[in-house]
C-alpha cells in the first residue's frame, strides 16, 4: 500500500521519493549524536547568501573544558591553550573554534544540504564531518583537554 505523499514523519515531511524536509520552515530539526566522547548538535539553518537562501547543515562539537587554575597545573592550562591558539589555522576552510565563557571548547562546521535530502545524503554529510574532525579531538584531548557536557545549552 502505497503512502500519499508528501506526509509527515516527526519533524520532516517526505516526498514521493523518500526524501526529507523540514515540515516547517520556522522550526528545523535538530538531532546529536556522540562522537568520540563528545556531543556533536546538527541543525538545520537557512543561510542568506548573495540572493538566495541557502540550507545549511551547521554542525557544532562541544570538544572539552579546559581545566580551571584550581586543581590543574599551568603547564597542562598552557599546553591547551597553545593547542587552541593554533587550532583555527589548521581547521579546514569554514570551520571555526570557540572558547566559550566557562570554559568549553566548541567546533563548528558548516555542510550545504540539498532540500529535500535523502536520508543516505543527511547521513553522509554528518559522517564526512564526524570523521573530519577525529584528528582535531585526538590532539586536542592528547593536550589535556577533556570533559565534555551532554548538552548544548544555545
Amino acid at each position: 500500500m502505497p503512502f500519499d505523499t508528501p506526509f509527515s514523519l516527526g519533524p520532516f515531511t517526505v516526498d514521493a521519493e523518500g526524501r526529507l524536509a523540514p515540515g516547517s520552515q520556522e522550526d528545523f530539526p535538530s538531532f546529536s549524536v556522540v562522537w568520540r566522547g563528545c556531543t556533536v548538535w546538527a541543525t538545520m539553518a537557512s543561510r542568506r547568501d548573495d540572493a538566495a537562501a541557502t540550507p545549511t547543515l551547521v554542525l557544532r562539537a562541544l570538544v572539552g573544558r579546559v581545566p580551571s587554575t584550581a586543581g590543574s597545573s599551568s603547564d597542562q592550562r598552557a599546553q591547551i591553550f597553545g593547542g587552541l591558539r593554533c587550532l583555527p589555522a589548521l581547521l579546514p576552510a569554514g570551520w571555526q573554534v570557540e572558547l566559550r565563557a566557562d570554559h568549553r571548547v566548541a567546533i563548528e562546521s558548516h555542510v550545504h544540504i540539498p532540500l529535500p535530502a535523502s536520508a543516505t545524503d543527511l547521513v553522509a554529510a554528518v559522517t564526512s564531518v564526524l570523521l573530519a574532525l577525529t584528528p582535531y579531538l585526538e590532539v586536542l584531548a592528547e593536550a589535556g583537554l577533556s570533559g565534555t557536557a551532554n548538552t548544548w545549552p544555545g
